[in-house]
């Protein structure tokens, strides 16, 4: 698969899952500040339909060079560092490296989406009147708890999908001969247990 169609694919997929996440996302931001009451129903009645994407905009601005540079950045950290000789830590170092990496990058458009979810009037207004007070590094706020949660989560989970990938390539696909025809069932399957593994 060549770098431009890695770059569609991650596109299309942060495109489709930020449809799919943003009415859930907006809902657990409302009751983690001051809203506990709301629900799916309550935002529709106050804001209609629309109201339930609202952020929708900043989240794509926001997901789509955030998934293009994770996974790609995983790709290439991932093949660096099995030339260095990490061999099976590999996906642990580049899926740690790659996922501080992007939320670094993504830190300041979080830091809106969230403004603009929590009913913020002027959220640009909000954010402008945050650095000039208290400087360009609180744009990063937030990044210290989200690197907590997020890096150790990728770290595992690349390890886990490299393993479960190789033997489940190496086992199951020898003894069950309808999934050879289907490699997107393949990686679905790794990609399920792999996230499980790393979410426990």
């Amino acid at each position: 698969i060549s770098l431009t169609q890695r770059i569609i694919s991650a596109t299309c997929g942060s495109i489709l899952s930020s449809l799919v996440v943003t009415p859930f996302d907006l809902l657990k931001t409302r009751i983690q500040t001051n809203h506990p009451q709301q629900t799916f129903t309550s935002i529709h009645q106050l804001d209609g339909v629309k109201g339930l994407w609202r952020g929708l905009k900043p989240t794509l601005l926001m997901s789509t060079p955030s998934t293009v540079i994770y996974y790609i950045g995983y790709e290439k950290l991932k093949n660096i560092f099995v030339d260095k000789g990490f061999g099976g830590t590999s996906p642990l170092i580049a899926g740690c490296v790659a996922r501080s990496l992007t939320a670094t990058v993504i830190s300041p458009l979080e830091l809106m989406k969230t403004r603009i979810q929590h009913d913020s009037v002027n959220p640009i207004k909000e954010i402008l009147n945050l650095v000039r007070h208290d400087g360009i590094t609180s744009l990063w706020r937030g990044l210290p708890p989200t690197l907590w949660r997020d890096v150790p989560f990728s770290g595992i989970y690349w390890l886990g999908y490299d393993f479960i990938k190789t033997n489940y390539d190496n086992v199951l696909l020898d003894k069950v001969d309808p999934f050879r025809e289907n490699p997107f069932f393949d990686r679905f399957i790794v990609a399920l247990f792999s996230g499980a593994l790393s979410g426990m």
